[in-house]
């Protein structure tokens, strides 16, 4: 699950589990709110990426899947984001940002 630039990345790495016979599919956040959750269950694993961890639509679907009992790992570049807060398991990464030339 991510919006924007992060939605298609986890688009795309839902994509190559699937092609490698790891069942996954992406659920776009505002579908999601809109129903799509019925889509998974407990015994599903939730990935979540977002740059900032702020995202709202994203934030305000964590406590929904946690209380459907779904695990939720998060990928994020914010420590102390709402998303990460949020969460047991997190996994951070920083970007280089490039230097005009």
């Amino acid at each position: 699950m991510g919006l924007g630039k992060s939605g298609h990345i986890a688009d795309k790495i839902a994509a190559t589990f699937a092609s490698t016979g790891t069942p996954a599919f992406f659920i776009h956040p505002s579908e999601a709110i809109h129903g799509d959750l019925g889509m998974i269950d407990n015994e599903d694993v939730v990935l979540v990426l977002s740059n900032s961890g702020e995202t709202e639509e994203i934030v305000s679907l964590i406590q929904v899947i946690k209380r459907m009992d779904i695990k939720i790992i998060a990928i994020t570049g914010n420590k102390e984001s709402k998303l990460s807060l949020k969460l047991i398991f997190m996994f951070m990464f920083w970007l280089k940002k490039k230097h005009a030339q």
